[in-house]
């Protein structure tokens, strides 16, 4: 982490507490237990105001999950209360 901008590689494990499976010809469901296993990188520069933050992520394992890569960009704007 810098003063400018931070960079971070991340993997987080998501699971429910209960549930049942999706079987082979139904729909997801709210109530199916769905696990899953990311891992990814993270990136935010923000020299001043304004700034820019990235997100990628990989599923590599999970349970009535699908195996995907997500992105994300967002746009930063800090608010000086202080003034």
């Amino acid at each position: 982490m810098r003063k400018g901008w931070q960079t971070e590689v991340w993997a987080e494990h998501v699971a429910c507490l209960s549930g049942d499976n999706i079987r082979r010809n139904d729909m997801p469901f709210l109530t199916n237990n769905m696990q899953a296993t990311s891992v990814g990188w993270y990136a935010k520069v923000q020299p001043h105001n304004i700034g820019v933050n990235a997100r990628i992520g990989y599923v590599v394992d999970g349970q009535n999950v699908g195996q995907s890569t997500s992105y994300t960009v967002g746009l930063l704007y800090q608010i000086n209360f202080k003034k």
